[in-house]
């Protein structure tokens, strides 16, 4: 998974890519949405802003080889209150690869919602099977 080095050096996702093959790059973008509705992108474990659009790291990265996406919204990941469906959604039609939600699943009902309204290819999940 790569996340800041997607940002700080894209070309390590390039070089990934050539070397073991596309099915083995997932760039990872952790996400914030503001009250106006906007998102951005935010490297560091979610604690440096890039000022980079969403749309447009996720089409470079699977430019430059990225097999999947995996978008995580910062908001909603640990609170099991159901995924940011306009995120994956942005994300998802944005690139012709996989994308993958996460952050925010609290029950079974918001995966399959998910999968059917978000325009995702798969879910990632755990506080779910942690803290119930």
């Amino acid at each position: 998974m790569i996340n800041t080095a997607a940002v700080e050096t894209p070309e390590l996702i390039q070089y990934v890519s050539r070397r073991f093959g596309a099915q083995c790059v997932a760039v990872s973008i952790d996400a914030r949405r503001y009250s106006n509705g906007s998102y951005e992108d935010f490297t560091h474990s979610g604690t440096q802003l890039t000022g980079l659009d969403l749309a447009v790291l996720a089409r470079q990265s699977e430019m430059l080889g990225a097999g999947e996406i995996l978008i995580t919204s910062i908001e909603r990941d640990g609170t099991m209150m159901g995924y940011d469906l306009g995120l994956t959604r942005d994300v998802s039609g944005a690139v012709s690869i996989p994308v993958i939600a996460s952050g925010g699943a609290g029950n079974y009902g918001h995966m399959v919602q998910v999968l059917r309204e978000g325009n995702v290819s798969a879910i990632s999940a755990a506080s779910i099977f942690h803290l119930k």
